[in-house]
């Protein structure tokens, strides 16, 4: 099983803008970590960027994600 790079203590920075940007309060060598920033797009939209890096500070990965309200299915 991977282990889950994001740090338990993180570090949040809020930018005037709505942005915030999530990342370990410390690096400590030799452990994988991930960067977090988050903003709202639209009224109803908030979006994600995540940056995995290894054991090495390599970038590993990232991902975007577009996170909406659930719709009722009753309408």
């Amino acid at each position: 099983m991977r282990s889950n790079p994001i740090q338990f203590n993180p570090s949040i920075h809020y930018f005037p803008d709505g942005i915030a940007l999530i990342c370990p309060e410390r690096l400590t060598p030799g452990q994988a970590f991930s960067i977090q920033v988050i903003w709202r797009l639209y009224d109803d939209e908030i979006q994600t960027i995540t940056a995995s890096y290894d054991n090495d500070a390599e970038l590993i990965g990232t991902t975007h994600r577009a996170l909406r309200p659930a719709r009722s299915l009753n309408g």
